[in-house]
């Protein structure tokens, strides 16, 4: 149990000098812990401020300025001379910290496991339990409550580390190296605070520097997953654009192709429609009916081998016993043949 007061008898000369040490150890500990994280703090709230898909961005830098709060109001504790500012102190060094530990809890959910984030329900209400529990039945700034609620956040940390699918050895090993060495910091802090070995010097918390090698182990991993997707997102725009330009490509052979097709099918449908009327000019030049025959039934039929062709008949009946007959077939298919027929024709109605 700590005393009420105690007294310290020394001379003037030693005494100066041992509080103007404890003065600038205190200047070197206040920046060192309260004004790195409120700077890593600002840094990664500007990055939740471009990036709002990222919220582990927001909740590190929740947990830091909380961290920051601890050791601001740590230090009050032992600065203030008034009895009620004290006291003030001591429960913000409550908050500061319950907040600090839940926050960064949910900074390792959403990185690790944001499947399991509904669980932070659980944390968040037994936080604010203990929290009360604290302030209400304690007057130590560091406390029994609140090292309770740090120990169920470390287990359920290293639960989501040594469980998620995280692939990337690197920043496994980066979160994991902090993780690390903050846990040892806690243990040593704890075999201080229950009296199995001394304090090093000072007054200052043997823990912070433990949290201070995973802040900086955490920035590091946030940074580096942060470059990480970037680099992932640059490849992927790459292959967007190569497959993009491909695509573009196979569209404008498509649409040439098509083109063409179309003109093909243009000059085909024309071909065929000035076909189809030599072959009616070709019908025409033949006998619409045959004339009747004593003993005979005349019949005939064409089919010729393209649309137009070198076939050609005629039957006509000058008497009952006279008539003519002409039977032709021009050499080769199509038009050339087509036209070979027409003078026949023309020659045979002179002749005639």
């Amino acid at each position: 149990v700590d005393p009420g007061f105690m007294i310290y008898i020394s001379d003037l000369a030693t005494e100066l000098r041992n509080q103007g040490e404890q003065a600038a150890s205190r200047v070197y500990y206040q920046q060192l812990f309260t004004l790195l994280p409120l700077v890593m703090a600002v840094f990664h709230l500007i990055l939740f401020g471009f990036f709002p898909q990222f919220k582990e961005n927001l909740f590190y830098a929740v947990c830091l300025l909380g961290y920051a709060g601890l050791i601001f109001f740590y230090d009050r504790v032992y600065q203030e001379t008034d009895i009620y500012a004290i006291f003030f102190s001591i429960k913000a060094v409550m908050v500061s910290n319950m907040v600090s530990q839940f926050f960064g809890l949910l900074t390792m959910y959403t990185i690790l496991r944001p499947e399991k984030f509904g669980r932070a329900w659980f944390y968040g209400i037994a936080g604010t339990g203990i929290l009360l529990a604290a302030i209400l039945f304690s007057n130590r700034p560091l406390n029994y409550f609140t090292l309770s609620f740090l120990i169920l956040c470390l287990l359920e940390v290293i639960y989501l580390i040594f469980t998620s699918t995280m692939r990337d050895k690197n920043a496994w090993l980066i979160m994991v190296a902090g993780l690390g060495t903050f846990i040892f910091f806690v243990f040593w802090q704890l075999l201080i605070d229950f009296g199995f070995i001394e304090h090093p010097g000072g007054y200052y918390l043997i823990v912070n520097y433990g949290f201070l090698a995973l802040m900086i182990s955490m920035s590091a991993y946030l940074s580096y997953n942060f470059a990480r997707l970037n680099r992932d997102l640059s490849l992927q725009l790459k292959e967007i654009n190569l497959l993009t330009e491909e695509k573009i490509k196979k569209e404008r052979e498509a649409v040439i192709a098509e083109s063409k097709q179309r003109l093909l099918s243009a000059e085909f449908e024309r071909k065929t429609s000035e076909l189809e009327e030599a072959r009616k000019l070709q019908l025409s030049m033949l006998p619409a009916e045959l004339p009747d025959l004593v003993n005979y039934q005349p019949m005939v039929h064409m089919k010729t081998a393209a649309e137009v062709g070198g076939d050609y008949y005629d039957l006509k009946k000058y008497s009952d016993h006279d008539i003519y007959m002409v039977i032709g077939d021009a050499t080769g298919h199509g038009a050339k043949a087509g036209i070979m027929v027409t003078i026949t024709k023309s020659l045979l109605a002179v002749l005639d």
